[in-house]
């Protein structure tokens, strides 16, 4: 008996010190981030007197597993290089690899997405392949400004050089555009094309071609400084996992199902 109560004596102890070393994370940091004004990234949703969407929901999942303090910043993608390079923002986020953003800010991965074209169906259907519409020097390009996103270097500067880029200042604004001109299509991630597609009821007239080749990272810059140089390695962890466990393509799913039914949604 005495040996037993030695025993019990010692699991208890010990499993009360490991017991004690599980605890919530901690961060004092807080992140001004960036994140693009655009359905379905981040958004009003007048409905319930609160921004919602992609970045909104990944900001959540961050904060949650990190411990750390993300403050919204709605940001246009015009303005955002220069904010990156002027450190007023610390992380900028849901946002494509490229190599204009590469020199002011380290990027981390969450995952690689395809793109698609999407355009009138007229218009698609003389067309077998993006390259076709690359090279069809009638067609033009809607695009956000900043950068080209989902375009090659090559490809970029090909249709730059042609004139062939049409900018608008968000997304919602693109897809208007896109219903209301003529040789004109988007290039987009599936997951937008599909937020678009259901809420504005695009499939009887528009069709899209994707590209099962060209692949493209999607994640966050990474704005470091010796302030928060330290937290840099579990944030990179943290975006990785979202994706990982299966959060992203949940997120991904939630706002394309809300799309299809537009009282849902905050007004453009």
């Amino acid at each position: 008996m005495k040996h037993l109560s030695v025993i019990l004596s010692a699991l208890l102890f010990f499993g009360s010190r490991s017991f004690a070393t599980v605890t919530a994370p901690t961060c004092s940091t807080t992140y001004r981030t960036a994140v693009n004004e655009s359905e379905p990234l981040y958004y009003r949703d007048d409905q319930h007197n609160k921004y919602v969407g992609i970045s909104s929901d990944v900001i959540d999942e961050l904060a949650k597993r990190t411990g750390c303090n993300f403050e919204a910043q709605q940001i246009n993608r015009s303005k955002l290089y220069q904010e990156m390079s002027s450190f007023r923002v610390d992380l900028a986020l849901v946002t494509i690899r490229n190599n204009r953003y590469d020199k002011v800010g380290k990027f981390l991965p969450i995952t690689s997405i395809q793109r698609e074209v999407a355009g009138p169906k007229e218009l698609v259907h003389v067309h077998s392949s993006i390259q076709d519409f690359i090279n069809n020097i009638r067609v033009k390009f809607i695009i956000l400004p900043g950068a080209p996103f989902f375009f090659t270097p090559e490809e970029s500067a090909r249709l730059e050089k042609e004139g062939r880029f049409m900018t608008t200042t968000s997304l919602q604004e693109a897809y208007a555009l896109l219903v209301r001109s003529k040789n004109t299509v988007i290039m987009q991630t599936t997951f937008v094309q599909d937020y678009f597609f259901a809420k504005m009821k695009l499939d009887r007239n528009f069709a899209r071609i994707p590209d099962r080749k060209t692949t493209f990272e999607i994640g966050a810059y990474y704005i470091v400084k010796k302030s928060n140089e330290q937290n840099l390695p579990v944030i990179e962890k943290t975006l990785k996992q979202i994706a990982s466990d299966g959060t992203w393509d949940r997120i991904i799913r939630k706002h394309t199902k809300l799309a299809e039914n537009s009282e849902l949604l905050g007004k453009n």
